[in-house]
């Protein structure tokens, strides 16, 4: 019975090597290592892909909006951690920092 359950299924695949420095550790967050079928394996590298660029390029532009009024050098920035919500690509917010990679 457990074998007929993981039918059809494999490790999904790791889309965001390569990618530490942009959207790499959204998608890694989004989409945890699992068994998956192809189909969603496949998913997980179009739409999955799309939907962690999209939410690191939004946090890339409040991290420029931030920096015009507090500067470039997070040392001296109000908080050393400033929190935003990332809304571009669902209903649901995604809580970020400007100053950590996720």
């Amino acid at each position: 019975m457990g074998t007929e359950l993981h039918r059809g299924l494999r490790p999904s695949r790791i889309h965001s090597r390569g990618y530490a420095d942009t959207w790499g550790p959204y998608w890694d967050v989004l989409f945890r290592p699992r068994l998956v079928t192809e189909w969603i394996d496949w998913k997980r590298a179009s739409t999955g892909v799309s939907i962690a660029r999209r939410l690191w390029a939004q946090r890339e532009y409040l991290r420029r909006i931030y920096e015009s009024v507090h500067g470039t050098d997070p040392v001296l920035w109000p908080s050393r951690h400033p929190g935003v919500v990332l809304d571009a690509v669902s209903a649901t917010g995604h809580a970020a920092c400007l100053s950590c990679q996720w």
